[in-house]
C-alpha cells in the first residue's frame, strides 16, 4: 500500500495543475486576508477572525481545483489505462488516491490557517489581540480542516464518477462564489448542499439561516460517504478503453 501512495504522490507533484491548485489553496486565503486588512489597524479581534474565516471559505475554490485536477489527469490521454497496467489492484489504487486526497486537502487547510494567523499576528501585534486570536483559531480551525478535507475528497470522487475534472469545478465554483445563497433564497432545503451545509463554520457567530456547525459537518460527511461509495463501485466496474 505504501508503494501505491508513493506512486500517487509522485503523480500529484508532477502534474502542474494539481500542484498549482494546492499552493493556491495555501496562499489564496493569505493574499485575500492581506488585501482585506490593509489600512485597517483598529479592527477588533472578532472582526479580524471573521475576515480570516471568510478568506478560508474562498480558499475552498483552490483545493477543489487541485483535487479535481489531480484525479482528472487519469482521464487525459488514456493515462488511466497506463495506471491500471502498472497498479492492477483497483481497490488498493483507489484507497491510495483517497489517502492522498485527504492529505492534500487537510494539509493545505492547516498551512493556510497557520499563515493567516501569522499575518494577523504581524499586523496586529497587541498581546491581547494575538492571545484571543490564538484561542479562537484552534476552536474554528479543527472543524474547518475537516470540512476542507471532506470537500476536497468529494470533489476528487466526483471526477471518478463523471470522468471529468470540469464537473466539480463547474459545480462548486459558482456555488461558493454566491450561487448557493441565491438558491437558498428559493428553498431552505438548499442548506443541505455540500458547501452550504458547513457555512456556519466560517462565521464568527452562527446564523440561523444555515445548519448548526456539528450537524453541517455530519451532512457534508454523508455527501462524502455517498460520493466515495459511488466512486468505488463505478471505478471497480468500469472498463478502460
Amino acid at each position: 500500500m505504501i508503494n501505491y501512495i508513493q506512486s500517487e504522490f509522485i503523480k500529484f507533484i508532477s502534474f502542474k495543475g494539481a500542484l498549482f491548485g494546492f499552493l493556491s489553496a495555501i496562499f489564496l486565503p493569505v493574499a485575500l486576508l492581506i488585501f482585506a486588512i490593509i489600512g485597517n489597524k483598529e479592527a477588533s479581534s472578532a472582526h479580524l477572525l471573521g475576515i480570516s474565516l471568510h478568506c478560508l471559505y474562498l480558499g475552498q475554490l483552490a483545493i477543489i481545483s487541485s483535487t479535481a485536477s489531480y484525479v482528472g489527469q487519469e482521464y487525459l490521454n488514456s493515462a488511466l489505462r497506463t495506471t491500471l497496467l502498472s497498479t492492477p489492484q483497483r481497490f488498493k489504487l483507489i484507497v491510495a488516491k483517497q489517502s492522498l486526497l485527504f492529505f492534500v486537502s487537510s494539509s493545505s487547510a492547516i498551512l493556510s490557517g497557520l499563515f493567516c494567523l501569522i499575518v494577523l499576528g504581524l499586523n496586529f501585534p497587541a498581546i491581547g489581540t494575538v492571545s484571543i486570536l490564538l484561542s479562537n483559531y484552534s476552536k474554528y480551525m479543527i472543524p474547518i480542516v475537516c470540512s476542507w478535507s471532506m470537500l476536497g475528497v468529494f470533489a476528487g470522487n466526483l471526477v471518478l464518477i463523471t470522468k471529468s475534472f470540469i464537473c466539480p469545478i463547474a459545480l462548486f465554483f459558482p456555488l461558493i462564489l454566491g450561487a448557493n445563497k441565491m438558491l437558498l433564497s428559493f428553498s431552505e432545503s438548499m442548506r443541505f448542499l455540500p458547501d452550504l451545509a458547513t457555512m456556519n463554520l466560517f462565521q464568527v457567530e452562527s446564523q440561523a439561516l444555515y445548519l448548526e456547525p456539528a450537524f453541517g459537518l455530519f451532512v457534508q460527511g454523508l455527501w462524502g460517504v455517498i460520493g466515495l461509495s459511488l466512486a468505488i463501485f463505478l471505478f471497480k466496474k468500469r472498463t478502460v478503453r
